[in-house]
């Protein structure tokens, strides 16, 4: 079997891709998604991949899709197939792209996720109260974005100090000239 091509590496059902490739996102979107459904991780950060997220790439246990210049919105679905959409889902890595938007809803359904790591994107809005359901969570770091209001009291009942998983914790939550953009009590770790 090929184990490496182009810095592309294939082993046991975990895909990465090393390098700077300047790859577009949708290129990957139109060939990737048949590997994906078998992967157990997908590694395609620090690629300089470009384009916007979609659901079938978010299909692995653990996806890094850190430090690259992905934008558009995080996938969020309606209805009956938004409670299957990241079930499974253990580590979900999109910090430092361009993403945009709110936090989708359909994050609830991925109650096996220990890692959700956000931080320096554009996301807006404020903090949706659907983390009380991820009882697995470890690490959630949404600094650095444009949200906005009060951390919901489920997600601080989930932090390590309260009993909880919920070891880190990271949020605009210290005090700049304007205020405070987010209110934590809970916070692990405070950006201005």
């Amino acid at each position: 079997p090929i184990k490496e091509l182009s810095g592309l590496c294939l082993e046991e059902r975990a895909l990465s891709f090393r390098g700077n490739s300047d790859l577009s996102f949708d290129f990957l979107s139109k060939y990737v998604p048949r590997l994906v459904s078998e992967l157990r991780e997908l590694d395609l950060s620090e690629c300089a991949l470009t384009g916007q997220l979609n659901y079938d790439i978010l299909r692995p246990q653990r996806v890094y899709l850190n430090d690259n210049r992905l934008n558009g919105t995080i996938p969020d679905r309606r209805g009956p197939s938004s409670l299957r959409m990241y079930r499974g889902l253990q580590s979900l890595h999109l910090q430092y792209n361009l993403l945009s938007g709110s936090l989708p809803n359909a994050l609830r359904s991925a109650t096996s996720l220990k890692e959700l790591r956000l931080d320096n994107n554009i996301l807006t809005g404020t903090i949706p109260d659907i983390f009380d359901e991820l009882q697995e969570l470890e690490f959630l770091t949404l600094n650095n974005n444009e949200l906005f209001g009060s951390v919901p009291d489920g997600l601080c009942d989930a932090t390590f100090d309260n009993g909880g998983e919920l070891e880190d914790l990271w949020a605009d939550c210290r005090e700049g000239p304007d205020g405070a953009e987010v209110d934590c009590s809970c916070c692990t770790m405070c950006f201005a």
